[in-house]
């Protein structure tokens, strides 16, 4: 799988790119996924305030975070993300190296083979890929939202 099948887009009054906010969103997904052991990965992310000690991670080349809890505790810092890119890979899959992505690059592109993508954009919105169609069902319950499919695999 290269390309998203699906699209879970989260926003409104209720969403303004919060760290908390992404935090709650991986609360449930470690819940949600609990057997996948997910490595998450990280490329173009801007904080609105960049907190003291932050990693470098607003170039467009995947750096490794961790797992998803070492995630969460990054998400404590940030006040609010203007944009990021955060792919989870499960274990015993990685990405390519040497590729580039960012927040703005078009919708369903190339995931590089990651479980799930989530991009924060424009402090408006979060966008949730995959090709778990469960998975962003049970997400739509706890945030709402429009979920979407690739129009170019249907």
């Amino acid at each position: 799988m290269s390309k998203p099948q699906y699209c879970l887009e989260i926003e409104g009054i209720q969403v303004s790119c919060e760290g908390e906010q992404l935090r709650d969103i991986l609360y449930k997904l470690d819940i949600l996924l609990e057997d996948l052991q997910l490595t998450w990965y990280a490329a173009d992310v801007l904080p609105n305030i960049t907190p003291k000690k932050f990693p470098k991670w607003g170039e467009f080349s995947l750096c490794k975070i961790g797992t998803t809890q070492e995630l969460r505790r990054w998400c404590v810092l940030v006040s609010q993300f203007d944009a990021g890119v955060f792919l989870a890979y499960p274990k015993g899959s990685f990405p390519v190296e040497g590729i580039e992505i960012g927040t703005e690059d078009e919708k369903f592109r190339d995931m590089n083979n990651a479980y799930l993508e989530i991009r924060a954009f424009d402090v408006t919105c979060y966008e949730i890929f995959t090709n778990d169609y469960d998975l962003l069902t049970l997400l739509k319950c706890y945030y709402g939202g429009e979920l979407s499919e690739n129009p170019t695999l249907k």
